[in-house]
């Protein structure tokens, strides 16, 4: 099996690796890493072609392999909130956990904090913190056997009465700056404005076009995914059910067409990454294929 490293120095059984090194049936391999925001260590081995990883490392399945990653170091402490008169356990770390409910934030928190919100109809948590992206918000609802997530952002966070406002600049390649605004009602937010500024407009070869639509759609850009498309493929909420949740655009990793790109996407058994190609009708995506089925 292929196994490829990033974001920072790893090693192979005390050997230094810059991009990445081959695991073959049967063997096994210590691995370490350091880098600006972590250090850890893992087991890997492979065997009946499925790879077992034990340890502090991150991983991102790809079709054609598998990709290691630092874990950022993330405070580990645990402190009570007073929610309707009962103390709760709220856990900080890479995953956040109150009671029995646990979610990952999007972006790993430094200095974070929660606050029971009163005066509301559903038992509320909120979290804040900061990201390596700027601010961060979520709002929790812990109603008894229904706990989930109303909110999350991070970026620029501003609030005004009922209506928060989440401002964040993605880093694609339009130079995008984000925001949304959002407005309690009661029992859940209702996103009520939707806006995106690109910084840079221009065309961009062929080669890069399919990774501009994918930026496009993560970001819900309208306007881009019609520049970008045929008529028949210009659909945003299509789209949207298509490619299902991104966490982040990429380069394939693995060997692909000169036209491809990849997404990065959680699910239930960790992250995996997907890589589609794009066919043209001049300058216009007219069909998109994955390279992975």
């Amino acid at each position: 099996m292929q196994i490829k490293v990033s974001g920072g120095q790893f090693f192979v059984n005390g050997y230094p690796v810059k991009r990445g090194f081959t695991l073959e049936e049967n063997e096994e391999r210590t691995i370490s890493y350091i880098a600006e925001r972590g250090a850890g260590c893992a087991r890997l081995s492979l065997t009946d072609g499925k790879l077992s990883v034990e340890g502090e490392i991150g991983r991102v399945d790809w079709k054609g392999g598998m990709e290691l990653y630092p874990l950022e170091d993330a405070p580990v402490f645990a402190a009570e909130c007073d929610l309707q008169g009962d103390k709760v356990l709220v856990r900080f770390g890479r995953e956040l956990t109150v009671g029995g409910f646990r979610y990952e934030p999007i972006l790993p928190l430094y200095a974070p904090s929660a606050q029971y919100l009163g005066g509301q109809r559903l038992p509320l948590l909120k979290v804040q913190g900061q990201t390596s992206a700027g601010d961060y918000l979520a709002i929790l609802s812990l109603r008894r056997g229904a706990e989930c997530v109303l909110l999350e952002g991070y970026g620029e966070i501003t609030a005004n009465g009922n209506e928060v406002t989440v401002t964040r600049q993605p880093g694609d390649l339009r130079g995008r700056k984000i925001s949304d605004v959002y407005l309690w009602q009661g029992e859940s937010f209702a996103r009520t404005t939707h806006t995106c500024e690109c910084a840079y407009t221009g065309a961009y070869p062929r080669e890069k076009r399919g990774r501009l639509l994918l930026e496009a759609v993560m970001a819900e850009d309208e306007t881009d995914v019609r520049m970008l498309t045929t008529a028949e493929l210009s659909d945003l909420q299509a789209l949207k059910a298509y490619f299902g949740d991104i966490e982040r655009v990429r380069e394939p990793l693995f060997p692909a067409s000169p036209t491809a790109a990849s997404i990065q996407k959680r699910t239930p058994n960790g992250r995996v990454a997907v890589t589609y190609d794009f066919s043209f009708e001049g300058d216009k995506i007219e069909n998109i294929r994955s390279l992975d089925e």
